[in-house]
């Protein structure tokens, strides 16, 4: 269960640092995600994809151990 939460916090750094990306480039260009420019949004992306699998994978460990 101890492992458990440290997937959960891996998970949570990576939706932050994936929020700080967006929010770095609202401030710099006015612009929260641009379709048309896909730089910070693909490292966005990125670390959101990665908190989610974390916490699949967190999930499907946790689910085997019982």
């Amino acid at each position: 269960m101890g492992n458990l939460w440290v997937a959960v916090l891996v998970a949570a750094l990576f939706f932050v640092l994936a929020f700080l990306i967006l929010y770095q480039q609202t401030i710099t260009f006015s612009v929260w995600f641009q379709i048309s420019d896909l730089h910070h949004e693909t490292i966005a992306l990125a670390f959101v994809a990665l908190g989610i699998g974390v916490l699949i994978g967190a999930i499907v460990i946790a689910g085997n151990e019982k």
